[in-house]
């Protein structure tokens, strides 16, 4: 009878599962693309510095068509990282300044995972697409005078990545995971790495 029970529980059902995860990345250095911009437009020099990590948080959902994929869609909105510039322009007048980013928007994935007869099937590795919008708030101020101004960047990136499903009871799992960003926001050099940690349902 027990090896029936321990049969049955093993045997595969399809169905939706969702869930929420909090994330940790690292993100690609921008300062020099930053100051290069600053003394294209200003002349003179710059000096950039920039946060190196940015968290965020992410809901997801899926579905587990059979016992080896499963499709899954998420969305995530990140906090805000900062670079912070100085520097003097052509005329030598002496400026400020500060640029403030952040992300959100779509990722869609298929999940690859092992056949359960191996019992690695909690194991998985993932393949898909990103759309996110960086946000870029950028300030300036010089001589008693300031400005400012918004840019919204928007496309298409791709994600690939590992993690593992944690059962904690027969529909909670715990997800740890590892993603590697690519293309963010379309912007072919921005990337970042990520790790995670979530809890997710099954239905």
């Amino acid at each position: 009878a027990t090896t029936v029970v321990m049969a049955q529980s093993n045997q595969f059902k399809p169905g939706f599962y969702a869930g929420i995860e909090l994330g940790y990345a690292t993100v690609k250095a921008q300062t020099q693309e930053s100051a290069n911009t600053l003394v294209n437009i200003l002349g003179g020099s710059a000096t950039v510095t920039q946060d190196s990590s940015i968290f965020d948080g992410r809901v997801f959902g899926g579905y587990k068509i059979i016992e080896n994929i499963d499709l899954e869609i998420g969305y995530a909105q990140s906090n805000t990282i900062s670079q912070t510039a100085s520097g003097r322009t052509s005329g030598n007048v002496a400026y400020s300044g500060n640029i403030d980013v952040s992300y959100n928007g779509l990722d869609y994935s298929i999940l690859l995972r092992p056949s359960m007869s191996t019992g690695l099937n909690n194991l998985y590795f993932r393949v898909g697409g990103t759309y996110l919008t960086q946000k870029a708030s950028a300030s300036l101020s010089a001589a008693g005078a300031s400005a400012s101004t918004t840019q919204n960047t928007s496309g298409s990136g791709y994600i690939l990545g590992l993690g593992y499903d944690i059962p904690v009871s027969k529909s909670v799992d715990i997800r740890a995971a590892y993603n590697y960003l690519g293309n963010i926001a379309g912007v072919s050099n921005n990337y970042s790495n990520r790790f995670s940690v979530g809890i997710l349902g099954k239905f």
